[in-house]
């Protein structure tokens, strides 16, 4: 996306000073091209890489802020990218360009890769290991507490913190 939009950034710019017809036809290449890898890659991250990060009591909220920021979004763009390809035409695009860049450095540099990794190993990435600790003392407590009733799925229980343990404490992080 990033390239393609540096492509129909340069097309525009050669189109606006020179008025070379093969830059026009690019920069209509171009926005397609860009428009097919933003639904591709982008759109499906915003909702899937929040929920994955964000722990079930905040997921709710994190939706609800990451919403909020894409309307706020979606408002600038409506309104602002009129005026301001009026009033510096192709020059609006290297705006974006550059954003489009430094998004691409940012989650490069620091956005954490979580895939083929349980729900437990993010959680260490993210949390570190005291939060994995205090989620498996929490789970041994529960466990032991059933334990003490004598009921009917004590055996159960038993194999499932004994499995839960397992995956909540990974071997190679």
């Amino acid at each position: 996306m990033a390239v393609a939009f540096s492509c129909l950034t340069a097309c525009a710019g050669v189109f606006q000073t020179t008025g070379n017809e093969a830059a026009a036809h690019g920069v209509l290449a171009f926005i397609f091209l860009g428009a097919t890898f933003y639904p591709l890659a982008y759109t499906p991250l915003l909702v899937s890489y929040t929920v994955e990060l964000l722990p079930f009591f905040l997921r709710a909220k994190g939706l609800s802020v990451m919403n909020l920021t894409v309307l706020a979004a979606i408002i600038f763009g409506q309104y602002v990218n009129p005026i301001a390809l009026q009033a510096i035409q192709w020059k609006y695009y290297l705006v974006y360009a550059i954003w489009i860049w430094f998004e691409l450095s940012y989650v490069y540099l620091f956005v954490v890769e979580t895939k083929g990794r349980s729900l437990e190993e993010t959680a260490v990435l993210f949390d570190g290991e005291d939060a994995v600790k205090q989620l498996a003392d929490s789970a041994r407590a529960e466990a032991a507490a059933g334990a003490g009733e004598g009921g009917e799925g004590d055996e159960e229980k038993k194999s499932s913190e004994v499995a839960m343990h397992e995956h909540v404490v990974p071997t190679a992080v």
